[in-house]
């Protein structure tokens, strides 16, 4: 905070004279004028709870809001329609209530949702065979998509817009079982599972609802699908935030259409989505598990080691995939992004990289096209300097930072299955080899199912999201 913002905050803060009659007054004709304000920007962008219109959140709103509630500023200090902070429309102590102690009362609210297209059966049956997944055939039900708008929090704790899919068994009403898929890396939007022609999005309304019978949700993340900005990939708090919220809005969206998503809870995910996985799984069961129960979790392939297997895999490897270098760039810039002790890509990326970065992950570029930009190696792509400092340092920023998205050191109570290949090049196994072992240490029940030996990372997917449907099915009395 600069010498201006503090002078002008504590301009705000001084409270007024005991013997000041407007102490008695201000309130009424505040209330009357903020009704009027707030009605005024109706319908215009706005963030509940952002006093002070900096676009987030955060411990500048809260002492704007106790000094409001106690009387001492006037509506020139603050965004009057964004204190309404559970939007009911009227202004008072209960929106101070959310502000300074609950949580954000619009994280999971529906704001559209749209119908996408209907897979049939045959075109179900037709694409599992081809895809590799037969032996999930026959498809029971056709999957009619949704896309639904909502919304959740940014890496600061502020309101943001997201995106995801919802999939619903056509036909079937009551409870069901629900899914949680979280995708893997894309770097185009278009590419996230509410879209039209995303991959992502028809795997898992062809895995898990058609030949499955279960409602599906696909979070895009932030920065994906419809949702602005640049995406925080790999950031563990908002991965788990965007699926617990998309679940919170697709319950809503549901019961429209005669569904209630009540019925046994699952999750999964490959890849970044095995890391969403473990990040979701660890937020529902530490604060939303009488909402949302989980039955049980199949992160897949995931980082979940950020800070140590995969930064150290990462720069100690010469040859290997390219697109691990696309991957750990992302990560770089989710880190420079969202820290503000991060390095900036002048200080990581070699020259005229370091310059393209911020262009080339603006989600309009697939991560093949990244990778035709990029050195294969990260050795030519990454300045020496800053990679030896992070090799050496274990508290480099970019390590804490890592660290901080780290998902493997906490306790699963529901079941956990973890899948993996031990030939994956890009994601080794050592990450799901690293939460076995503190796992199971802190006492809890996992499994890791290593389904190949030597299967490298794109072609062990179909093997995992094979084995991990199957065994859901377990859970589900049919």
């Amino acid at each position: 905070m600069g010498l201006e913002q503090s002078e002008r905050l504590a301009t705000i803060c001084s409270p007024r004279r005991a013997g000041d009659p407007w102490s008695k007054r201000w309130l009424p004709a505040a209330l009357a004028a903020w009704l009027a304000l707030g009605a005024a920007a109706a319908g215009q962008a706005r963030v509940p709870g952002d006093l002070n219109d900096d676009g987030a959140v955060d411990a500048a709103d809260r002492l704007l809001m106790r000094h409001l509630l106690a009387e001492n500023i006037g509506l020139s200090d603050v965004v009057a329609a964004n204190a309404d902070v559970n939007e009911d429309g009227v202004f008072r102590g209960v929106d101070g209530a959310w502000l300074l102690l609950l949580e954000p009362p619009y994280r999971g609210r529906l704001l559209a949702c749209a119908a996408v297209d209907t897979i049939s059966t045959a075109e179900a049956d037709f694409l599992l065979l081809i895809s590799g997944l037969g032996e999930l055939r026959p498809a029971r039900y056709p999957a009619v998509r949704y896309a639904v708008e909502y919304r959740t929090l940014t890496p600061w704790g502020g309101a943001a817009t997201a995106t995801g899919l919802l999939a619903l068994p056509g036909g079937a009403s009551g409870t069901l079982p629900v899914v949680s898929y979280q995708h893997g890396t894309v770097t185009d939007r278009d590419e996230a599972p509410s879209r039209p022609d995303s991959t992502e999005g028809l795997g898992a309304a062809l895995i898990y609802t058609a030949s499955g019978g279960y409602a599906a949700t696909a979070p895009d993340y932030l920065g994906l699908g419809g949702g602005p900005g640049r995406h925080p990939y790999l950031h563990a708090a908002t991965e788990a935030a965007a699926g617990i919220d998309l679940l919170r809005a697709a319950r809503t969206a549901a019961a429209g259409y005669g569904a209630t998503l009540d019925g046994p809870l699952f999750l999964a995910g490959y890849s970044q989505g095995g890391h969403a996985t473990m990040a979701l799984h660890r937020e529902l069961e530490a604060r939303f598990g009488d909402a949302w129960p989980v039955t049980a979790a199949a992160p897949m392939a995931g980082p979940y080691d950020l800070s140590g297997t995969m930064l150290d895999y990462a720069l100690s490897q010469d040859d290997y995939d390219p697109m691990l270098t696309v991957y750990v760039s992302y990560l770089l810039m989710m880190i420079t992004d969202v820290y503000p002790f991060a390095p900036s890509p002048a200080e990581m990326f070699q020259p005229p990289y370091d310059a393209q970065m911020v262009d080339l992950f603006d989600g309009t570029r697939t991560a093949g096209e990244i990778a035709a930009a990029l050195p294969s190696r990260l050795a030519d792509l990454l300045l020496p300097e800053f990679a030896a400092a992070v090799q050496a340092d274990p508290y480099h920023p970019v390590r804490v930072a890592a660290w901080l998205n780290d998902v493997y050191d906490w306790r699963p109570v529901s079941p956990l299955r973890m899948y993996h290949s031990a030939g994956d090049t890009v994601v080794p196994i050592g990450n799901a080899q690293v939460a076995l072992a503190r796992m199971t240490a802190l006492g809890a029940g996992v499994d890791l199912v290593v389904v190949s030996d030597t299967m490298g990372h794109g072609d062990a997917a179909i093997p995992c999201l094979l084995q991990s449907r199957l065994w859901f099915d377990s859970f589900v009395s049919r």
